[in-house]
């Protein structure tokens, strides 16, 4: 009995002994987990912070998107009506382009159709309403040698004995400045100081023309007055106009036009004042010689760019196809005639047709 119990004794012991072995073993292997599973823990928070921290900077990023979207809507909005403005205002400069290029033409039109005139003003030989004048012209104001001379005087006297006259233009058409042409100045028999002008250069031009007919050169071709001995200088015919001192014209203050005899010919506005400084005036209302523009105080002329320092001076320059006007009330005081403005449209016509 004793020995059974003491047996019995090693063997509870013994098993005793197996299971704290293991209960230690279970025990280790248990902390091991829990140290294993704290780690894991421990990342997994760390990794959940960081997507915590990725999904708060694309929730930023997405109210950045978000506000620079709705930015960019109103903005497209905006350049929608902007652009449907900027549509209509394209319209309407188009269409006042259109507006300027018709006026633009009109004015080349209306430019062109005033050279025409002049050009068509500028000789009698082809004016029907002048034949007798042409015969008279040819019979009694030219005289030929060695040279062809014109009498100046003699046109006058012709004009005289056709009944022409000094008559104001709202005595003839009820119209203030207005031209006549040759046809009327014949119909009206007369005119005001720059239709007798007009008249006498077209007389003169139809007779230079005569003199080259038969012969002979511009060098061989004189001019002269009777109250003049000696033979003025100037083959090239103009009507000059501007304000005169009152001791030239008799006394009267006012505008006045009258013919220049030139030896250079003018097509430029600019070649205005090189022929014009030595031009010799004649009065065709009397046929009588004037002055010398280079040896008067009485009407001065100026160039280009220089501003009238006197009340009396050239304004106007009528040739054969043009018309010159000293155009003074600008920055650019300059000669402009119809030549010139024609080029000035075209210029412009290009810009605006781009």
């Amino acid at each position: 009995m004793g020995g059974n119990s003491k047996t019995l004794v090693i063997s509870l012991v013994s098993i005793a002994a197996i299971a704290l072995i293991a209960l230690g073993s279970v025990y280790f292997i248990f902390s091991s987990k829990l140290a294993s599973t704290r780690e894991e823990l421990s990342l997994t928070k760390q990794a959940l912070q960081t997507v915590q921290l990725n999904l708060n900077s694309l929730k930023a990023n997405y109210e950045t998107l978000k506000a620079n979207y709705d930015k960019s809507r109103k903005a497209n909005e905006l350049l929608k009506k902007e652009s449907a403005s900027l549509n209509q205002s394209m319209k309407e400069i188009e269409l006042q382009l259109d507006q300027s290029l018709d006026k633009l033409h009109d004015f080349d039109v209306r430019v062109r159709q005033s050279m025409e005139w002049f050009a068509a003003n500028s000789n009698i030989r082809h004016s029907d309403a002048y034949n007798s004048t042409r015969e008279k012209l040819n019979s009694t104001c030219i005289k030929t040698d060695a040279n062809c001379y014109i009498n100046l005087s003699c046109v006058y006297q012709v004009n005289y004995d056709n009944g022409i006259r000094y008559i104001e233009d709202t005595s003839s058409i009820r119209k203030e400045d207005f031209m006549l042409n040759l046809t009327q100045i014949d119909l009206f028999k007369g005119g005001d100081c720059e239709d007798f002008s007009l008249l006498f250069m077209a007389e003169y031009n139809y007779l230079f023309e005569e003199c080259g007919s038969r012969g002979f050169g511009r060098e061989n071709i004189t001019t002269g007055t009777t109250d003049m001995e000696e033979k003025l200088t100037g083959q090239y015919m103009y009507v000059l106009c501007g304000l005169f001192h009152p001791r030239a014209i008799g006394n009267q203050l006012g505008g006045h036009c009258v013919n220049a005899l030139t030896s250079s010919p003018i097509v430029a506005s600019r070649e205005v004042f090189g022929s014009m400084k030595h031009a010799v005036l004649v009065e065709p209302q009397t046929g009588e010689y004037m002055l010398h523009m280079n040896k008067t105080e009485d009407i001065k002329l100026f160039d280009q760019g220089m501003p009238p320092d006197t009340l009396y001076y050239v304004w106007l320059i009528i040739t054969d196809a043009d018309l010159k006007i000293f155009y003074e009330f600008s920055e650019k005081i300059e000669w402009v005639g119809y030549a010139e403005l024609l080029q000035e449209g075209k210029k412009l016509n290009q810009t605006l047709r781009g």
